[in-house]
């Protein structure tokens, strides 16, 4: 767990977060977590040949949007729990992180609208109340 929060929180890989990293991943690729297992699923993920942009782009955001759209709590289940309870939670973790695709996308939508209709300068800045 320490290998992928040092990944996904960006950091430079140098030093002592390279080793964290690199154990990081060793641990994953022989990991038996259940929901682990679940989550790398359901991102298309081969555990045994994860990569750091695989945890930073793929484990990352489903962390991430179970914190922002409903609790932190289906992240640590996901990958604390065992068996089917943490099917479950991977399961719901990917339902949460399906929706943050969705919010994403609509709010793209939204901001590529709103540029067609000005002339561009070298900074856009688009605001929204929603």
């Amino acid at each position: 767990m320490v290998g992928t929060a040092t990944i996904c929180d960006m950091v430079p890989l140098k030093g002592e977060n390279r080793i964290l990293a690199h154990f990081g991943k060793l641990v994953i690729g022989k990991s038996q977590r259940d929901g682990l297992i679940a989550v790398l699923g359901a991102g298309g993920l081969n555990r045994q040949k994860i990569s750091c942009q695989d945890i930073a782009f793929t484990i990352g955001p489903r962390i991430n949007a179970a914190g922002r759209l409903e609790h932190p709590d289906f992240a640590f289940r996901a990958f604390s729990e065992k068996g089917a309870a943490a099917i479950a939670a991977a399961k719901e973790l990917e339902r949460i992180n399906r929706r943050r695709k969705t919010i994403t996308a609509s709010i793209m939508r939204k901001v590529y609208g709103k540029l067609d209709k000005r002339d561009l300068g070298k900074v856009v800045v688009i605001g929204d109340k929603d």
